[in-house]
């Protein structure tokens, strides 16, 4: 399963990771397409999340990952939130002691490197229309 990733108004492509996180790939393929808002998380690095909650019915977290690498996507369920890791990024509550668990869903397969300079726009400019959609 692929899905089509606008951000800012650049696109690309996101190869999911059914084979790691089955439930969680395929209840977010159900839920697309989403239309929202890519907002910088303060305390994760180089990172953004949506900035609508996506209750797609899975609350707990498969394939976890703690430090992530630019073109990681991800799920974190507690907050019904994706998010995507535009460089190095561990998801992180402001209280230290505090660890977040997230489901690493999916992997840049294309324009990793145009992604990654929107994405950019997101922390220096603010919010950024995002958009995610299925590849057939």
């Amino acid at each position: 399963m692929e899905l089509s990733i606008t951000v800012a108004g650049v696109t690309g492509r996101v190869r999911l990771l059914d084979g790691s996180a089955p439930r969680t790939t395929s209840a977010l393929w159900a839920a697309l397409p989403i239309t929202d808002r890519a907002v910088q998380v303060k305390w994760s690095g180089d990172a953004w999340r949506t900035d609508g909650d996506y209750d797609i019915g899975i609350g707990d977290v498969e394939n976890e990952g703690h430090t992530l690498a630019a073109g990681d996507v991800i799920y974190y369920p507690r907050m019904k939130k994706i998010g995507f890791a535009y460089g190095r990024a561990e998801w992180r509550h402001p209280d230290p002691a505090v660890q977040l668990h997230v489901s690493v869903i999916g992997k840049v397969s294309a324009n990793l490197e145009g992604l990654v300079a929107a994405s950019q726009r997101v922390w220096l400019e603010g919010a950024q229309p995002l958009e995610l959609r299925r590849v057939e």
